[in-house]
């Protein structure tokens, strides 16, 4: 049996275990929207047939069993590309650098989407590797109304954050389609929920609570939900009419 890295840094026996397949991630305030994985970044779609949607989720080696923290968020097509928030480091034209936790799409290995896997999820990677793809996730704090899915079953919302970057967490803010990070507890706007829901407890957020545009569940839906449908018809147009003047332009 070989080895695989934790998020501590350390070797441990055996690989990633598997905890949910085709596990789609739902937002808490605006429910008709799903975390889906482009070739460099994290955004959110109302479309039921994006396949990008889904994603695999391998609790990494040397936890405990019952109350998991590090995770590979993979994606199901793609399963050597995961969801990650990471620190990056920006700079300007005069030199000027600063510090930026980011949501992002990173690849296990040196794979590229959607060039072929060097490696996947489940298999091992270097103690380097793993700390920094890996995200943790931490039980939602309770919103006012209960979650219920589709099919009867009660569920949990998550907060997802960077195994190193543990304080920021993944939020969809208003007229955005790209998902970005926040210090603290994000709101419903940060909170999803997992369909189905996971079959492992996770730890409870235990940092301050949000006490700024917070919403809860559903509150995103109504006016900013129509402003951002519209803003997506208005950039399908646009487009449209780009494509339109490029062919009609002279050969």
């Amino acid at each position: 049996e070989g080895t695989c890295a934790g998020a501590d840094g350390g070797c441990h026996r055996g690989k990633n275990e598997l905890v949910a397949k085709g596990l789609k991630l739902r937002n808490a305030r605006w429910p008709d929207l799903y975390v889906y994985v482009t070739r460099s970044s994290l955004a959110v779609t109302r479309d039921e047939f994006n396949d990008r949607r889904e994603f695999d989720l391998h609790a990494l080696a040397g936890q405990p069993a019952d109350r998991p923290e590090a995770f590979f968020l993979a994606s199901s097509r793609f399963p050597w590309a995961v969801a990650a928030v990471r620190s990056a480091v920006d700079c300007a034209p005069d030199a000027f650098c600063f510090t930026e936790v980011k949501a992002l799409t990173a690849y296990l290995g040196d794979a590229e989407l959607p060039a072929g896997p060097s490696a996947e999820a489940g298999d091992a990677a270097t103690p380097a590797s793993a700390a920094a793809l890996a995200v943790r996730l931490v039980e939602a704090p309770p919103l006012a109304q209960e979650l219920v899915l589709d099919g009867g079953e009660r569920a949990t919302a998550l907060m997802i954050s960077g195994w190193q970057a543990p304080e920021h967490y993944l939020f969809v803010g208003q007229l955005d389609w790209s998902l970005t990070t926040t210090a603290g507890d994000p709101g419903a706007g940060g909170y999803w929920i997992p369909e189905p829901p996971l079959p492992v407890k996770l730890q409870p957020y235990s940092g301050p609570r949000c006490k700024f545009d917070c919403g809860d569940y559903g509150t995103g839906q109504g006016l900013v939900g129509a402003f951002r449908g519209a803003a997506l018809l208005v950039s399908g147009f646009m487009l449209g009419a780009m494509l339109i003047l490029h062919e009609a332009r002279p050969k």
